[in-house]
């Protein structure tokens, strides 16, 4: 199944959301419909880890953060881009809940 790209100004959202998924997992009794929430938050995480979102793959960021684009600014004319705490804390704590469940 082919997945949409993330939004470059929206990575703290997909963060936050493969967490839930992972979560809602864990009441879901129906197994296809569990697999599908682990599959959806896998590969959420796995474009959050690719070299275009961390911030550790690209040399040439100066941002304290884990990966890019946490938001952008609110101007269109002259967009900035800042990193979140939020983005970082969801894709940390989804992928350690991810390691718990193997």
């Amino acid at each position: 199944m082919e997945h949409p790209k993330i939004l470059a100004s929206t990575t703290r959202i997909p963060s936050s959301f493969a967490s839930g998924l992972v979560e809602l997992s864990q009441y879901v009794t129906v197994s296809e419909i569990k697999a599908r929430f682990l599959t959806s938050a896998k590969n959420i995480i796995d474009q959050l880890t690719s070299p275009t979102y961390l911030i550790l793959s690209n040399k040439g960021y100066v941002l304290r953060a884990v990966i890019a684009n946490g938001t952008q600014g609110p101007y269109p004319d002259k967009p900035y881009d800042i990193a979140t705490v939020f983005g970082d804390y969801y894709l940390i704590q989804t992928i350690l809940r991810l390691f718990k469940l193997q």
